[in-house]
């Protein structure tokens, strides 16, 4: 999985691509939270290795 983490003007957001280049997730305000809450560098970069343990089965990097 491949993972990128981008600045916009509310803040940063994240794009998680799978290995053989298909689009899977994009994100530039917090999933799974209600209106357009932005995220922190770090924030994104969390939400993106979350997004890959759900996609992966896998847990996540500590």
């Amino acid at each position: 999985m491949n993972i990128t983490t981008y600045q916009h003007a509310g803040g940063f957001g994240f794009q998680v691509e799978s290995d053989d280049g298909q689009y899977r997730v994009r994100s530039d305000y917090k999933p799974r939270v209600s209106g357009n809450v932005p995220m922190t560098e770090a924030e994104a970069l969390a939400e993106a290795q979350a997004e890959v343990a759900l996609m992966t089965g896998e847990a996540p990097a500590a």
